[in-house]
């Protein structure tokens, strides 16, 4: 479902931005039409991996503003 979605260009595949050292596999994808950000954890090939939505208030510093 994923690769089909970026397929047809609703969704992006983006840079982590806060990399985790306990995630290395972790991905970040947003959605073209709502702008929202998703990490997507993938442990090992046999286990599936779980979405989880990134808050983007996590991704500014104190003084800084959503853009």
């Amino acid at each position: 479902m994923l690769s089909e979605a970026i397929s047809r260009g609703y969704v992006e595949q983006i840079p982590v931005m806060k990399p985790s050292r306990f995630s290395p596999n972790r991905e970040w994808y947003r959605d073209k039409e709502t702008g929202e950000i998703y990490s997507l954890d993938a442990p090992e090939e046999k286990i599936r991996g779980w979405w989880d939505k990134v808050d983007p208030q996590d991704l500014v510093g104190p003084d800084e503003k959503i853009q």
